[in-house]
């Protein structure tokens, strides 16, 4: 009988140590503490995104895993990107004058408007205002039949013509003639003559008499001015029969 009682108290000792034991055991995630709202799981922390580290104590760059490309720069998570690129990465190239509409006959070239001779301001809507113009070229398209009811040349034959210009009553400028104008005919009389915008000019058309004072087949006044605001590059003058063609161009 002493024999059993013996026996039991060891085991009995057992069972309590390893009851003990099993009671003081600890979970994984007592110990650990994870920051900005970390979540332990098993004994690791799991980070919310922004942070990571051992407890989640670091934050992230936002800009470490982004590559904007084709210059494109970071900026807390967003590529910002150049002119010219679009995209999450700056990725798209964008048409560069796809929404830019230039005036006045200009063109877009690279992003922005070329302008014409004449024009400028950012879609070439700005008309400019030329110092001078050049007379090219006279063409006389058509003049009176005869002169105070007589033939131009008093023998009967046909008119000798020439443009003369005159400023302020004073001539400026005279042509070479052309012999025996055909009526039906266009004729070209070259001047490359510069005018000042603001003087007004008389242009004539004359016939060379050998006999007598040349005979006057019209004198239209001109003034550059009034006829720039759409820069024509030909102008057109007459008086009664007389039709005259301006070829004229202008500087700045």
């Amino acid at each position: 009988m002493q024999k059993k009682i013996t026996t039991f108290y060891p085991l009995l000792l057992c069972l309590l140590i390893i009851t003990a034991i099993g009671c003081n055991k600890s979970e994984p995630c007592d110990d650990v503490t994870c920051f900005n709202n970390g979540q332990c799981l098993e004994g690791t922390c799991i980070c919310p995104d922004g942070f990571e580290g051992e407890f989640c104590q670091t934050a992230s760059d936002p800009c470490e895993d982004l590559p904007c490309l084709n210059n494109g720069q970071c900026v807390e998570g967003i590529c910002v990107c150049p002119t010219g690129f679009t995209g999450v990465l700056c990725e798209i190239a964008i048409e560069a004058c796809e929404s830019i509409t230039c005036q006045n006959n200009g063109y877009c070239e690279n992003g922005a408007c070329v302008c014409p001779t004449g024009y400028s301001g950012q879609f070439c809507e700005t008309l400019l205002q030329p110092t001078q113009m050049i007379l090219q070229v006279v063409t006389l398209t058509s003049w009176p039949g005869e002169h105070d009811g007589n033939d131009w040349d008093p023998f009967g034959g046909k008119p000798d013509f020439y443009v003369r210009i005159l400023s302020g009553g004073e001539e400026v400028f005279k042509s070479d003639r052309v012999d025996h104008c055909e009526t039906g005919v266009e004729y070209d009389y070259n001047c490359n003559f510069t005018m000042d915008m603001n003087s007004q000019y008389a242009i004539e058309v004359r016939d060379f008499d050998t006999t007598s004072a040349d005979d006057l087949a019209a004198s239209i006044n001109f003034t550059p001015s009034g006829y720039y605001s759409d820069l024509p590059i030909v102008v057109f003058l007459s008086e009664s029969s007389t039709n005259l063609t301006l070829a004229v161009a202008w500087e700045y």
